[in-house]
C-alpha cells in the first residue's frame, strides 16, 4: 500500500488530522486496530475553542459540530475554600467583542461526525482492523509494518496515539513526565437550573470541579479533578449520596445534581515527549504531549498541531521532508512546552488544603476580578494557539 501521509491513532485527533491533510491534497491511510471501541461510551466532552473551530470551519466541518454543541458565552470562576471568604470571577465572550469562547461538543457526537466525514473521503483509506508494529525510514520514504504483515510506504508517518504511544516508543522518544496523586472524574448531569451557557469551574481542593454546559439547557458535563484517593472513595458512593455529594461540591450553583452517565476516570500527569520529529516521523496530540484537564487545553491543542504541520508541509511534494520536520519541531515544540509550564502551575494552584495557600489564591482571583486587563491578558493567552 501507499499514501502520502500515514496516521498512526483514529481517534479525534487522528481524524481531524486525516480529513486535514486529504482536503489540502494528500493521499491519507489512517490505522487503529481499536477504531471506535470504546469511543460510543466515552461520556466527556470537548470544549472546542475559536481558534480550533477555525480549522474546523476550513475542513468544511463546523456546520456539523455547531448544530451538536453549547455556545459557551461565559466562564465563572468561584474559590469556596473559606466558606466566610468566597471568591468568584467571570469572563464574558463580549469583553473580547466575540459571541462565545468556544462550543461544547459531547465527544461521541464529534467521533460519530468525524468517523463519516473520513468514510466518504475518497482520499482517505481507513484501516480498522490491524496496527503498526514497526517503521524503516529511508532518506525518501518511510516504510511501515503492520502486525498482518502488510507494509505501507509513505513519506511521513504521524504518531496520533495516545499517551502510550506506540510509534514514539518504536522511534525511542523519551518523555518526561510529572505525577500530581490526582484523577479526573467524567461524567454527565442533569441540573434544576438552565446552565445559560456558562462554564463553571469551582476550586476548594484537591483540584477544580468544572461544569461545562451541554446542548440541553439543563444538561452539563463534568470533570472533577482531587486526589486519587478521594475520585476512588466517591465512586464508591451509591447514586444518591453521589448525587447529594457533587450538589455540594458543585455549591449548589445550577441546584440539586443527578448523575446521567457512567464515569469515565484517568490519573492526572504532565507528560511531554522530549522531541516530538524523528526521521520521516511526527508526533502530534497525546503522543507529544498530555497535561492536566484545565482550561480545555487538550483536543485544542492537538488540533494547534495539526494546523501548525499543515501550514508547514502545505503546497510541498514530500510532507516529511527534513527541512519540514526541522520546522515542525522547532516552531511547535517551544509552544507546547511554554503551554505545560502554565497548565502545571495553575495545576498545582488548585490542589493545596493549606490555608494560606488557598488564601494566595483568593487574593489571586481578587486581584484578577478587579483588573479588566489582567482580565483580558488572561482570556488572550486561553485562546491564543495552544
Amino acid at each position: 500500500m501507499e499514501a502520502d501521509i500515514t496516521i498512526i491513532g483514529g481517534g479525534l485527533a487522528g481524524l481531524i488530522a486525516a480529513i486535514k491533510y486529504s482536503q489540502m491534497g494528500f493521499r491519507i491511510i489512517c490505522v487503529d486496530v481499536n477504531f471506535g471501541a470504546g469511543k460510543v461510551n466515552d461520556f466527556r466532552s470537548t470544549a472546542l475553542l475559536l481558534p480550533s473551530i477555525q480549522l474546523l470551519k476550513d475542513c468544511n466541518l463546523w456546520q456539523l459540530l455547531e448544530e451538536e454543541g453549547s455556545p459557551l458565552s461565559a466562564i465563572k470562576i468561584f474559590d469556596v475554600s473559606s466558606a466566610n471568604n468566597e471568591k468568584n470571577i467571570e469572563f464574558n465572550a463580549s469583553e473580547i467583542g466575540e459571541e462565545y469562547f468556544g462550543y461544547n461538543v459531547a465527544n461521541q457526537n464529534l467521533f460519530k461526525i468525524l468517523k463519516n466525514t473520513a468514510t466518504e473521503d475518497d482520499n482517505i483509506k481507513l484501516i480498522t482492523d490491524d496496527e503498526f508494529i514497526d517503521i524503516k525510514t529511508r532518506t525518501g520514504a518511510a516504510y511501515i509494518e503492520l502486525r498482518s504483515g502488510k507494509r505501507i510506504t509513505c513519506k511521513l508517518l504521524i504518531g496520533a496515539d495516545g499517551r502510550n504511544s506506540s510509534v514514539r516508543e518504536t522511534l525511542s522518544i523519551k518523555t518526561t513526565i510529572i505525577k500530581y496523586d490526582q484523577d479526573a472524574l467524567a461524567f454527565t448531569i442533569s441540573h434544576a437550573h438552565p446552565h445559560s451557557n456558562i462554564s463553571v469551574e469551582i476550586y476548594e481542593s484537591g483540584g477544580p470541579f468544572t461544569i461545562v454546559p451541554l446542548k440541553n439547557p439543563n444538561e452539563s458535563a463534568i470533570i472533577w479533578m482531587d486526589k486519587s484517593k478521594s475520585i476512588k472513595k466517591a465512586m464508591q458512593l451509591d447514586i444518591p449520596e453521589f448525587e447529594r455529594s457533587i450538589t455540594h461540591r458543585s455549591g449548589n450553583c445550577l441546584g440539586a445534581l443527578k448523575l446521567t452517565s457512567e464515569f469515565s476516570s484517568w490519573p492526572i500527569i504532565n507528560q511531554l515527549a522530549q522531541k516530538i520529529t524523528s526521521n520521516r516521523c511526527a508526533l502530534i496530540a497525546e503522543a507529544a504531549h498530555v497535561l492536566p484537564p484545565i482550561g480545555a487545553q487538550g483536543l485544542n491543542m492537538s488540533i494547534q498541531d495539526i494546523r501548525i504541520l499543515g501550514d508547514i508541509i502545505d503546497g510541498t511534494q514530500d510532507p516529511g521532508s527534513y527541512t519540514n520536520l526541522i520546522n515542525y519541531e522547532k516552531i511547535r515544540k517551544k509552544k507546547i512546552v511554554a503551554r505545560s509550564k502554565i497548565i502545571n502551575g495553575l495545576n498545582l494552584s488548585s490542589i493545596p488544603e493549606n490555608k494560606n495557600l488557598q488564601k494566595v489564591r483568593q487574593t489571586a482571583l481578587h486581584f484578577i476580578g478587579s483588573s479588566s486587563m489582567a482580565k483580558n491578558l488572561l482570556i488572550n493567552i486561553g485562546l491564543s494557539d495552544t
